[in-house]
C-alpha cells in the first residue's frame, strides 16, 4: 500500500496547487477540471481509507498493542462484533478503535491520541463504507448526518480537511507497520546469527 501512496505523490506543494484552484471567471473550465481529477483522486484515497480502518487484522494488533503497553496480557478470546447476535465479542470497530485503543493514549502518549482523533472519523468512514456521501465542487458532502448522534454532525468535509485526515492515517499506517518490522527483526536476530554460524 506504501508503494501505491508514493507512487502518487505530487511533486507540485499544496499551496501552489490551492492558488491553481482558487476561483478566476477566465479559467473555469479548467478549474472544474481539475476539481474532478481531485475528486476522482480521493474516491481512491477514500478506498485505501476504508481498507485500513475496516481491517480485522489492523484493528486486533492495536488493540493488543494497547494492552501490552498497559501490561495486561494477550487477548486470545479477541473478536470484532459483526451482528447485534454475537453477544461474546469485545466490541464492534468503532468502540475498540475509539475506547478500547485511541482513549488508552490520552494521558500516556497524548500525540499519538491526537492522531488518532484526526484520523479516525467514524462517520466519514461509514459514509465512505455505504457510499453515503457526494463530491461538489471541492467538498465532500456526507448525507449520513444524524443531528442526535455526536458521532455523526459533520455535514461535509473540503479537499483540505480530508487531506488531514487521509494524512494522518497513512502516518499512523505507515508508522506502525514500520515499528511492527523493527520488533520483528529484534526479535528474529539471535535466531538469523544461530542460522549464520551453524551454516558459516
Amino acid at each position: 500500500m506504501l508503494v501505491l501512496v508514493t507512487n502518487n505523490i505530487s511533486p507540485e506543494s499544496l499551496t501552489d496547487y490551492q492558488q491553481r484552484t482558487t476561483y478566476d471567471p477566465t479559467r473555469v473550465a479548467e478549474i472544474r477540471k481539475i476539481e474532478i481529477e481531485e475528486g476522482f483522486s480521493i474516491q481512491t484515497e477514500m478506498l485505501i481509507y476504508l481498507k485500513i480502518w475496516e481491517s480485522d487484522a489492523f484493528i486486533k494488533s492495536l488493540y493488543e498493542l494497547t494492552r501490552l503497553m498497559k501490561g495486561e496480557a494477550y487477548d486470545w478470546h479477541f473478536k470484532i462484533k459483526e451482528s447485534n447476535r454475537d453477544k461474546e465479542a469485545t466490541g464492534n470497530r468503532d468502540t475498540i478503535l475509539r475506547q478500547l485503543v485511541r482513549d488508552q493514549f490520552e494521558t500516556s502518549i497524548p500525540a499519538l491520541y491526537e492522531s488518532f482523533k484526526t484520523a479516525f472519523k467514524t462517520q466519514v468512514r461509514n459514509a465512505i463504507a455505504h457510499s453515503q456521501y457526494a463530491i461538489l465542487g471541492r467538498y465532500i458532502t456526507l448525507n449520513n448526518f444524524v443531528k442526535e448522534d455526536p458521532a455523526a454532525q459533520l455535514r461535509s468535509l473540503s479537499f483540505d480537511e480530508w487531506i488531514d485526515i487521509f494524512h494522518e492515517t497513512i502516518i499512523i499506517y505507515s508508522l506502525y507497520n514500520e515499528l511492527l518490522t523493527q520488533i520483528m527483526n529484534t526479535a528474529l536476530f539471535p535466531l538469523k546469527m544461530a542460522i549464520g554460524l551453524k551454516f558459516a
